[in-house]
């Protein structure tokens, strides 16, 4: 135990490689000698392993960039961490023509800082919308970009989200560019084509999207239905920059025709 440093650790009771191992020394006929048991968990009478518990932790943010708003960079932090609030104020005029959107998405570049030596980006970024169109604020989930191959209704009270998120098709993985000689800083695109052409056919509202890199993503209004995203608890940390960062500012892409 220590009262300085920090330090997170992953386990997994159900692995065979975690045991309780006990070493001792015996006396045998006058010579002693060193041995040792392993003891492998066994699950109890219904099937599960022992239950544990897990110190609290609480991340500490004062004095530090992320505690502190900034006008051109924004900390995205693994849950339970930290999320981004994203507006595109200029949808709300380029919905109103006639277009056809042959691809959009949502560009977030790492920006280096001195402290990525030591942390590694998100597995997985995540976006959804803020829907304050409702009497109490929700978040739902993003209209037919996470999977255009299930059918799903964010709007819906059951199926309004798809059996799994298309990695392939969405994005949120992160790809590795090169800067300063190493390709270590991390890039994300978010697909958004559907969504976008749906919000010009309909005319519908622009929502402002919330990027975020949980663990689990609730929708509380919804029921209790829990969705297993793909990162790891507290791993994973990145800087980005807002519209108003001078060269590496997160920006929406869109390739569109105008119809006739």
């Amino acid at each position: 135990t220590s009262t300085s440093g920090n330090g997170l650790m992953y386990i997994n009771l159900a692995e065979a490689n975690t045991r309780l191992e006990i070493h001792y020394q015996i006396l045998r006929n006058g010579v002693r000698d060193t041995v040792y048991n392993s003891l492998r968990l066994a699950p109890t009478n219904g099937g599960l392993f022992p239950s544990a518990t897990a110190n609290n932790i609480v991340r500490n943010r004062t004095g530090f960039p992320v505690s502190t708003p900034s006008t051109i960079y924004n900390y995205l932090q693994t849950a339970p961490g930290t999320f981004i609030n994203v507006d595109v104020p200029a949808l709300s005029t380029f919905k109103d023509t006639n277009r056809i959107i042959h691809r959009a998405y949502l560009q977030i570049d790492e920006i280096p800082d001195v402290q990525d030596t030591l942390f590694t980006p998100p597995f997985f970024v995540y976006a959804d919308l803020k829907d304050s169109t409702t009497t109490a604020l929700q978040y739902k989930p993003l209209y037919f970009d996470l999977n255009p191959n299930q059918l799903y209704n964010p709007d819906a009270a059951t199926g309004y989200f798809p059996n799994s998120i298309d990695q392939s098709y969405f994005g949120g993985i992160p790809r590795f560019n090169n800067v300063n000689g190493t390709t270590r800083f991390a890039s994300y695109q978010l697909n958004l084509t559907r969504y976008l052409q749906r919000m010009l056919i309909q005319n519908s509202f622009n929502y402002q999207i919330r990027l975020s890199s949980p663990y689990t993503i609730n929708y509380p209004q919804k029921g209790v239905d829990k969705f297993p995203l793909f990162n790891e608890i507290a791993f994973g940390r990145i800087r980005v920059g807002s519209g108003a960062h001078p060269t590496q500012r997160m920006k929406l892409v869109i390739i569109w025709t105008k119809l006739k």
